[in-house]
Order: structure tokens, then sequence, then C-alpha cells
């Protein structure tokens, strides 16, 4: 992906080079990397507006958004938040609009405001069906699991979570939670066998990536 980035910067051609920078966030999203992650978002961000290509030009900020929310930079993940937002209402693209949502999600339980998270995220998850129906229901669950982890309500999730699990059993993340599901419902050794399914062959299950940081912390 790299050889990809500095030919597009070779060729001078902005609309290949923001598909390549795309990729390359992808294949570096993984804590260890942030400050490569949000140059890389910076150029994106910069590469996308001046080739008028505004739909990679809203994902570019709510990816520098997400960036520097991980970085703890709050104002500044709000103001790209934001630019995304008016891009995605002008786009009138549900997957655009959708994607917005889910982040305004993450900054409502950022600060603790549970109530409004689940608000935010029932109106997200009505624009996500329209788009990305599996990503709705994948979100939908871990999202919803610390407003119901906050409230009290965790049982309401157990058969989604196990459904999908099911569905995904690879997905460390959707272990993790069921994990702490568990632990929090009392039941302790579910919770550890869950754990050591994680465990085994030196937690190679738990990768590096996006996910990393959320499996950490359950």
């Amino acid at each position: 992906s790299r050889e990809a980035v500095q030919q597009a910067r070779r060729l001078d051609d902005r609309e290949t080079l923001a598909w390549t920078l795309m990729a390359r966030i992808a294949v570096l999203w993984e804590p260890g990397n942030l400050d490569e992650l949000l140059v890389l978002a910076d150029e994106l961000v910069a590469v996308a507006e001046a080739a008028g290509a505004w739909e990679e030009a809203g994902n570019a900020h709510a990816l520098r958004s997400e960036f520097l929310l991980t970085l703890g930079a709050l104002p500044a993940a709000r103001a790209d938040l934001e630019a995304a937002a008016r891009l995605a209402e002008e786009l009138r693209l549900p997957s655009q609009r959708f994607n917005v949502g889910l982040h305004r999600v993450e900054l409502a339980l950022l600060v603790g405001r549970f109530a409004e998270a689940e608000q935010l995220l029932q109106k997200a998850l009505r624009l996500g069906r329209a788009a990305h129906e599996s990503e709705a229901s994948w979100c939908g669950i871990v999202q919803r699991f610390p407003v119901l982890l906050e409230q009290g309500r965790l049982e309401e999730i157990r058969p989604a979570l196990e459904r999908l699990a099911a569905e995904c059993p690879d997905e460390a993340v959707l272990r993790s939670l069921l994990a702490r599901l568990e632990w929090e419902l009392g039941h302790e050794a579910q919770a550890r066998a869950m754990l050591e399914l994680l465990a085994r062959d030196g937690y190679t299950a738990v990768q590096r990536d996006l996910h990393w940081l959320l499996v950490i912390a359950l």
C-alpha cells in the first residue's frame, strides 16, 4: 500500500491518490500508528477536496475525526465530524449519513450522555439499514452495549449478540462483548471460558486492528 501511494503521488492523479491513501489507512489502522494515520488523513482531506471528490472528502473528515478523538483532541474531532455531516447532507447519501450518525453516538458515549446516545443510535440505524444492513446490525450491538451496561439492561442484547457471534466466530470483539456480558451478570465460569478461547495460541485471535482497543478495554 505504501508503494501504491507513492506511485499515485508521482502520477499527480488526485482521484487515484485518494483511493490509495484510503487503502493505506485501512492497512495501518491500529493504535500504534496513530501519528502516521493522522498525517495520511490530513493528506486525504486535502487531496479529496482539491479533486472535488466530495464523498471521499466526507469519509476523510470522518476518519480524521476518529483519529483525533482517539488522541483526545475533542474540539478538533467535533469540527471534522461537523464537516463530514455537512457533506453527508449535501450528498444525501444514506451511507454517509449513517457513518456520521455512528460518530455522533460515539461522542455522546464518550461524555456519558447515554440516553442521548441511545436516541442517536436508533436514528443512525434507521439510515444504516437502508445502506448497509449487516454493518448496521454489527454497529447496533457494539454501540448499544455500553448504554445497556450503564443502565443495567445487558440481558436485552444477549440474543442479538449471541446470534452475531455465532455468525462471525473469528471476531474477537464479539467474544469479548459476550465475556463482559457474562461477567456483569454474575456468570463467572462462562466469562472465563470465553476469555480462554481468546487466549489460545498466545492471543493470536486478538489482532491489532481498529477493534483492538475495544477488545482490550472490555
